[in-house]
């Protein structure tokens, strides 16, 4: 099991509430980069829906839906889930940045954070899609040390595939 206090020095790291829809379709609706490479505009039925939703042969009570707060303010969103695909790895569903503190090495810090720890935990890798045309998305994963393995279709994209070594 995941200790969520211990993910990030910086920010308050919480489960994201079903009440808290309104900060993360803001955070969502704000990232019009990444709207643009999903091809569809988040809305509060898809958001709860992802949220309650997990790969098959994963367990509920193995997924973080995490919220990383400054005072009131979300920062970022991080949906992962532990011992999946194998007991020592964890898959990262999604990862988003505040489009205010983007630019600024903040999602950097908390994923060289997050990796950390979960290498601390005894994972040894993290696996995740990250949808191939969004050159953004590409240049943030390979600058923090991860690499494509694969390419795929996911959801009507090309996605590729991508891990981290821990």
């Amino acid at each position: 099991m995941i200790d969520i206090t211990k993910l990030n020095d910086m920010y308050e790291v919480r489960l994201l509430l079903d009440s808290d829809i309104g900060m993360m379709l803001d955070i969502c609706r704000g990232n019009t980069l990444f709207n643009q490479y999903c091809r569809q505009e988040p809305t509060a039925e898809l958001l709860l829906d992802d949220k309650h939703t997990i790969p098959e042969g994963s367990l509920m009570i193995n997924r973080y839906y995490l919220g990383l707060f400054k005072g009131n303010s979300l920062v970022a969103m991080l949906d992962y889930i532990d011992e999946w695909p194998k007991s020592d790895y964890g898959y990262l569903r999604f990862f988003i940045v505040d489009i205010s503190f983007q630019g600024k090495q903040v999602g950097t810090s908390i994923i060289q954070q997050f990796f950390s720890y979960l290498k601390s935990i005894g994972r040894s890798k993290v696996v995740f899609g990250v949808v191939a045309d969004n050159p953004q998305a590409n240049h943030f994963w390979k600058k923090n040390g991860c690499i494509c393995v694969d390419t795929c279709a996911l959801d009507n994209l090309n996605a590729n595939i991508v891990e981290k070594i821990l």
